[in-house]
């Protein structure tokens, strides 16, 4: 129905770790400003998702962001051997919600443990 949540287009980023410090190694990202149309309408942080596809070398978190917190996409193994990551971001479409271009920052880190 025209009053559910909807999922947008999913976009997808590839991630290259290069990793030889032989320690395990986490990503995280941080949504620094909040997705806002042309008019200044803003989604709430949490409407955008993130999902790693995931592959045996570390764990997958798929999760939704919250304001100003890092949250961990991915953690390595414990050898923290370099990985290719497949992250797919959606996101969840309030009914009413107005049309536009939303644009935000994201800020993506990798550290050692």
């Amino acid at each position: 129905s025209e009053a559910e949540t909807r999922l947008s287009s999913p976009v997808r980023v590839a991630v290259h770790v290069f990793s030889n410090l032989g320690r395990p190694y986490q990503i995280t990202q941080q949504l620094l400003t909040p997705l806002t149309n042309e008019a200044g309408v803003a989604l709430p942080p949490n409407h955008l998702l993130v999902v790693d596809a995931g592959t045996p070398e570390g764990t997958a978190a798929p999760s939704g962001f919250s304001a100003g917190q890092p949250h961990v996409v991915f953690s390595s193994d414990p050898q923290g051997h370099s990985a290719d990551r497949a992250l797919t971001y959606h996101l969840r479409v309030p009914p009413r919600q107005p049309a536009g271009t939303y644009r935000g920052t994201i800020l993506t880190t990798v550290t050692a443990q």
